[in-house]
């Protein structure tokens, strides 16, 4: 594994660093905004607080994902909703094709990001805060081993903080069980795949009627028994070489198989993230059949791995 990479993940973990991107984001604003944005989305909008965010899925009526995204309330009737870069448009699409004699303005943005992680990230995000003229949004992340903020802005400066490479970042948030829309999430899945955690995170239980609310209340009803969930795996034989690879094999990629290893004939999953932890070596995430359990041995072409329950276990 290349010493920058390590050296990274050890700031982002043990001091402080940050990893700068984009994000898309929509702004909801107008004063039907919170009352239409609770009928779109499986977050409980009327209760979140001004300054404060949550996660939330956007549902198609039929209960299935069109995106997983963080909602900021910047005041009583003013919103913003993060999604990876790339998803904006089909998620202000989505948004607009169920806006019907509402008073709520959409409109989509493409701003600045900024993951800052560590024992020091709060100092670092009053710095960066304090150096930007523009609105700026800031959430607290409270990710496993490396609790920090993410803050959007449409303009962000980094000045006099260490600037950390995605793959560190990558590693973190595998191993803390974090997911992404895109890679972990896709559109058109079942939002009890991910599990109860960022279920119970993202989903209210209790409030009103909102879109695709009849499949996600059916499944909880009945246990969340699913065809599939997400869990961790950590491959064997990871060789920390210069060019992070196995013994013989390739590293795996986002989209390969696992199969069972008693049976390489059957397939049992589909790896969504995978990343190099210099801590845990090769790790992933995966969509795996409900049969499987935590601890369950799996294979991946030649190369043995064990699945995990979430987060990952880094206390060693």
């Amino acid at each position: 594994m290349a010493a920058d990479i390590a050296s990274d993940y050890k700031a982002l973990r043990e001091d402080v660093g940050a990893v700068p991107g984009e994000r898309d984001v929509l702004k909801a604003s107008g004063p039907d905004a919170q009352s239409y944005l609770d009928g779109q989305l499986s977050q409980d909008i009327a209760a979140l607080d001004v300054g404060k965010s949550a996660w939330s899925f956007i549902l198609q009526p039929t209960g299935k994902v069109d995106a997983y995204c963080r909602v900021f309330r910047a005041s009583e009737e003013e919103f913003y909703l993060e999604v990876p870069a790339g998803y904006g448009e089909d998620t202000l699409t989505r948004l607009q094709r169920f806006k019907l004699r509402v008073d709520c303005e959409l409109e989509l943005l493409r701003w600045q990001f900024c993951a800052i992680r560590g024992p020091k990230s709060a100092e670092a995000a009053e710095i960066v805060l304090s150096e930007t003229s523009h609105r700026a949004l800031i959430a607290r992340t409270e990710w496993s081993g490396a609790a920090g903020f993410d803050l959007l802005s449409p303009e962000l400066s980094l000045s006099g903080i260490r600037e950390c490479s995605p793959a560190a970042l990558e590693a973190l948030r595998i191993e803390s069980g974090t997911l992404l829309m895109g890679k972990d999430i896709a559109e058109g899945s079942i939002p009890a795949e991910v599990g109860n955690r960022i279920l119970n995170e993202a989903v209210s239980f209790t409030k009103g009627c909102y879109a695709g609310q009849e499949l996600v209340a059916r499944v909880e009803s009945r246990g969340g028994n699913v065809p599939r969930r997400l869990l961790g795996v950590i491959f064997e034989g990871y060789a920390d070489t210069a060019d992070d690879s196995f013994v013989g094999s390739p590293l795996p990629e986002a989209g390969d198989q696992l199969h069972e290893a008693a049976d390489s004939a059957r397939q049992i999953g589909t790896l969504t993230s995978v990343a190099c932890s210099p801590r845990l070596g090769s790790i992933g995430l995966a969509l795996v059949h409900r049969s499987v359990d935590p601890s369950a041995k799996v294979i991946y072409g030649d190369v043995r791995a064990q699945v995990v329950d979430l987060p990952f276990d880094t206390s060693t």
